[in-house]
């Protein structure tokens, strides 16, 4: 079950806070502590903000035992996409219908699962992720997805259909992939 972080918050006088804080805490992503560290330190303040939306995935079979399981999450934003100057004009125009240097852009800002979470949570996710996005561009068009990922993450997101495009301006470690949607 695929829960916004922004009704918790609305509900936070309504909900089982130990049960939920329990949840985020025991949350766990060895593989890239940043994600986890997201999730646990900065999301509700980013909700508060309303710079993302953070969707929270519960463990279905345990949220029948009454037990509050994370997956996993994911983090959408809307963001301004600066295509590096290497990027030819005619490039930017297939991707993004201009020729432009910065077009309007979905982000998966996060993305992780659990170490404990079963198999295929991370396609759950990635899918869950497009369809929400898609569901905003019926309402407010916008065409290019993108996200930011290590170099080891790159051929799983081309699993699904992401193209490296520019290492990331903001962090040469990472490699910005996009999705045209």
């Amino acid at each position: 079950m695929v829960f916004p972080l922004r009704k918790i918050i609305e509900q936070y006088d309504t909900i089982d806070k130990a049960s939920f804080e329990g949840a985020l805490s025991s949350f766990s992503c060895q593989k890239d502590l940043e994600v986890q560290t997201f999730l646990q330190n900065k999301a509700v303040d980013f909700e508060n903000a309303k710079q993302t939306s953070t969707f929270l995935l519960f463990n279905d079979d345990a949220s029948k035992n009454g037990v509050l399981q994370l997956d996993g999450y994911f983090s959408l934003a809307l963001k301004v996409f600066s295509f590096s100057a290497d990027i030819s004009n005619r490039q930017r125009r297939s991707l993004s219908g201009k020729s432009e240097r910065e077009v309007p852009a979905y982000l998966i800002g996060q993305l992780a699962r659990d170490d404990n979470a079963p198999r295929g949570t991370g396609k759950e996710l990635i899918h869950t992720a497009i369809q929400y996005i898609r569901n905003a561009q019926f309402y407010v068009g916008g065409r290019i997805v993108y996200l930011d990922c290590k170099d080891a993450l790159k051929s799983y997101y081309e699993n699904y259909g992401f193209r490296y495009i520019q290492k990331s301006a903001r962090d040469p470690q990472l490699n910005q992939m996009y999705l045209i949607i």
